[in-house]
């Protein structure tokens, strides 16, 4: 299915509503039954299934064309009409609309377009305008796709005092077989003067006692640009701050950021309620006060430590887009260190899907399903930043964790793995600083650092692949938290290994037969936000000596096997040793040899058998005193 396949980038969408004093020339919301176009409306089409039509989302939607709820609004779906439809050049037309007299006009429309690409082919769609009726087309903006509806504004001052104006609306699937796009809430008006609406507040949910930025963005709602704005902020107990912004240029109906020159600096922990309120762009009164002010709600921590952001993957060994994200992904995830020691950059998990087809990836569980039920993944691959669904793009991610990692945490996350030979013990601390309310989740995932698999997509190796979480998808829910509370969870699970190193589908079986390449995730995620407050792992699952010993007591993982120019030994080594050793052949003939020295703790080793012709050997490796003996196959 082609929805699979699509890359969705996200872009920002601004609430936007008529000030009582705008100057409304033309307005249709498409509301209405039946799917016929509103009177004054046409459309040019070729396609069999009619073209533009009214009606809801559920009314106008397809397997890979899923319109958001809008109400009722008209669209064209080249994916709902079919492989052979032709939607080369569909146009939908406004009724002619006066604008004699008119100065300062503008077109608001909402717009749900993909600019999707499948099989080769890609999208387009352009909001044209004609005085002529519709004879000659100027094209007044090449629509750029986003992954939701968003709100599109246009300057339309070249046909001021235009006693005929039409607006249309192109979409081309460049012959090939493609998504489509929807219209809503369309309007050609005339703005105030000076209007200003506050959209946001980028104030963290939690802080601590230092200096804190006030910031947010505004949107310029009127028919002026901004070059000056008065921001006030009060906090729950305080005065109000007030300050007059200047130098500033935030054109009409685009938006602009701001930051209060003076910090709040918080005297105490506890819960404050910040307001914040803006006014008198360039120094006039606002024609419309209805929408100037946003409050939040901000909780102080007794003391803030470094974030480590959580990426998660939705992936597949049979889904060929996944492959080429991969070939740059993996990389960026070496050059984070993530999940290997001190210096890790963030931590990650990735989960293998069972599309598409033909769906048989090995690694494909219930745990994996669930998690991409829990995000709504809607296709692959769909990496996540923190409870938030990023871009597939490896630049994108290195940004968005390095902007991540610069935010506080206010919790901290102790992570302790060991194993009694087919058990994995995991015990997580959970240490906030601030109080939080009781409903937050508690999740672990044991996941493997590397395994061989060839997939059907062409990829031979998987890095940080859930094999299970603990005790399950749906974690562990936390109490109400107060500050410097530890929270103390003990989770166990008895792993069975695959057969040939190679698990069924919807097991949980490690592809090794030892747990020397298990990593152990666990994060804190608001269920309602999806937020990830903090990540931790533990990279090294310590052996607990004397219970189901492995061989000798000594944990060994022999790879690749079989064998091509070099083989692997990763093994954990309670106390130093000195390390040896030994290849024979078949015959019995000692054929290799290699000291590695005294070695302690989660080691690996490294072997050429570039040299020993095609057959089967034997490994022995000597660790102090004690012996591990692999039967190793080398085919060249």
């Amino acid at each position: 299915m082609k929805n699979k396949f699509t890359l969705l980038f996200s872009l920002a969408t601004i609430a936007f509503s008529f000030s009582a004093v705008a100057q409304v020339s033309y307005s249709q919301d498409f509301e209405g039954a039946g799917t016929s176009l509103p009177t004054g409306w046409n459309q040019v089409s070729n396609a069999t299934d009619g073209g533009f039509l009214r009606g809801t989302n559920t009314d106008l939607s397809s397997s890979a064309m899923t319109f958001s709820a809008h109400t009722t609004f008209v669209a064209t779906n080249d994916d709902g009409c079919g492989q052979v439809c032709d939607k080369g050049n569909e146009l939908l037309t406004s009724p002619s609309i006066d604008l004699t007299g008119v100065s300062n006009p503008f077109l608001k429309v909402d717009i749900f377009y993909l600019e999707g690409t499948y099989q080769g082919a890609t999208e387009n769609a352009f909001i044209e305008a004609s005085t002529d009726g519709g004879t000659n087309w100027t094209v007044i903006a090449d629509l750029v796709g986003g992954e939701d509806w968003r709100t599109e504004f246009i300057n339309l001052n070249a046909y001021a005092n235009v006693p005929s104006l039409t607006i249309g609306f192109r979409y081309r699937d460049s012959g090939g077989w493609l998504f489509g796009m929807g219209i809503d809430d369309f309007s050609v008006f005339t703005p105030a003067q000076n209007s200003v609406d506050i959209s946001t507040l980028n104030i963290n949910s939690y802080v601590v006692q230092t200096g804190n930025d006030i910031a947010g963005s505004v949107f310029n709602s009127g028919a002026l640009p901004i070059t000056s704005l008065t921001i006030e902020y009060t906090v729950t107990g305080s005065s109000a701050v007030s300050a007059t912004i200047n130098g500033l240029n935030i054109a009409p109906l685009s938006s602009g950021n701001f930051i209060h020159p003076t910090q709040w600096t918080p005297s105490a922990p506890g819960t404050f309620n910040v307001s914040v309120t803006v006014s008198n762009p360039n120094g006039a009164t606002d024609a419309d006060l209805t929408n100037n002010t946003l409050s939040k709600s901000v909780v102080v921590a007794t003391q803030s430590v470094q974030r480590l952001p959580l990426i998660e993957e939705f992936t597949s060994s049979t889904c060929p887009p996944c492959a080429s994200f991969n070939s740059t992904f993996n990389p960026l995830l070496e050059q984070l260190q993530v999940n290997t020691g001190a210096d890790a950059q963030a931590a990650v998990v990735k989960y293998q899907m069972n599309y598409p087809s033909p769906g048989n990836d090995p690694s494909y569980n219930a745990d994996a399903s669930t998690r991409s039920t829990y995000y709504s993944v809607p296709g692959i691959p769909d990496p996540f930043l923190d409870g938030t669904n990023v871009p597939a793009s490896s630049a994108f991610i290195q940004g968005a964790v390095d902007a991540r990692r610069s935010d506080i945490a206010v919790m901290s996350i102790a992570l302790n793995a060991t194993n009694n030979g087919d058990s994995l013990i995991t015990e997580v601390v959970v240490t906030p600083f601030a109080n939080f309310p009781s409903g937050f989740k508690l999740f672990i995932a044991v996941t493997e650092d590397q395994y061989d698999f060839t997939g059907t997509n062409g990829e031979t190796e998987f890095h940080n692949v859930m094999r299970k979480m603990l005790p399950n998808a749906s974690g562990i829910t936390l109490t109400a938290m107060t500050p410097n509370t530890p929270l103390t969870f003990t989770r166990k699970h008895k792993f069975t290994y695959s057969p040939d190193d190679n698990p069924t589908q919807n097991s949980f079986s490690l592809w090794a037969d030892n747990f020397l390449d298990v990593t152990v995730v666990a994060w804190v995620q608001d269920p309602n936000t999806r937020e990830v407050f903090q990540a931790a792992f533990d990279e090294s699952v310590t052996f607990v000596a004397g219970i189901n010993e492995d061989e000798n007591g000594i944990e060994a993982r022999f790879f690749p096997n079989p064998s091509n120019d070099a083989t692997f030994m990763r093994v954990n080594i309670p106390v130093a040793s000195n390390v040896n050793l030994e290849v024979f052949n078949i015959m019995g003939q000692r054929v290799g040899f290699q000291n590695f020295g005294t070695q302690n703790g989660v080691q690996t080793f490294k072997f050429e058998t570039s040299d020993l012709t095609s057959g089967v050997y034997l490994f022995n490796l000597t660790v102090g005193d004690k012996k591990v003996t692999r039967k190793v196959s080398v085919s060249h």
